[in-house]
């Protein structure tokens, strides 16, 4: 039997320096702390739902959420409209559909959902084997069933991450959570070089700005570009296309 699907996340990336990214920071100067809980508090809600998007086209919903946030429903609003201004939420899909998500949301719970699908995939339950089930190998730790093709991916995707992790910490990005390292290891699964993704690691670090999302973004902005490989990589920040 294959795992039971869970639904939402358990956690999301929070890096420790949030509050000096420039789109939270516009939020605080606006409207003080109310600003930094509204967006994180609205986050969690987010993360926690099945598809990432978080329904709010009714009045009492947005009154539910104003009372969680202890501001007055007019000032979440205002915030609101600010918000989709900075583009920390998808603007059109809340005119269209109600909901609170954005494409960067979206993309960062995938990874998660992605990786897992897989485990859930992968792991059966012993007794259950069927013809389809010969060509895969018992494993013997905790008596389950693996699929050959499956654990090599694995094993090859905990090599990425594990070298990831390493260069994180060498640019002084220390303990990021596995989801952070998700993030990164994502665009490899984009077809871009592993080293490349190191490489962008470490322009954001010469560049002294130590933050996983800044990363992303470099990476972000290099994939939407073309870029898959070093060489590629190095051509763009040669040029001064880095973030």
């Amino acid at each position: 039997m294959a795992r039971p699907r869970k639904k939402g996340l358990d956690y999301f990336p929070h890096d420790t320096d949030a509050v000096n990214d420039e789109k939270i920071e516009a939020l605080r100067a606006l409207y003080g702390n109310d600003g930094y809980a509204f967006y994180f508090i609205l986050l969690e809600r987010i993360y926690r739902t099945e598809n990432v998007e978080l329904d709010i086209k009714t009045e009492e919903m947005k009154r539910i959420l104003a009372r969680k946030i202890q501001i007055s429903k007019q000032k979440f609003e205002k915030m609101l409209l600010t918000a989709f201004e900075f583009e920390l939420f998808d603007r059109k899909e809340f005119e269209e559909r109600g909901v609170l998500t954005s494409r960067g949301i979206k993309r960062r719970a995938g990874v998660v959902f992605a990786e897992r699908e897989r485990k859930r995939k992968r792991v059966i339950s012993p007794g259950e084997t069927t013809g389809e089930m010969e060509s895969k190998v018992k494993i013997t730790k905790e008596n389950y069933i693996y699929d050959d093709d499956d654990n090599n991916k694995a094993t090859e995707q905990e090599k990425i991450r594990k070298r990831i992790l390493a260069e994180l910490e060498k640019i002084g990005i220390f303990t990021p959570s596995p989801f952070q390292v998700d993030v990164l290891a994502y665009w490899v699964t984009q077809g871009m070089e592993e080293d490349a993704v190191i490489y962008a690691a470490h322009k954001a670090g010469g560049a002294n700005v130590r933050r996983v999302d800044y990363i992303d973004a470099i990476l972000r902005n290099w994939h939407n570009a073309g870029v898959r490989t070093l060489k590629q990589a190095e051509a763009e920040a040669a040029r001064g296309l880095v973030y």
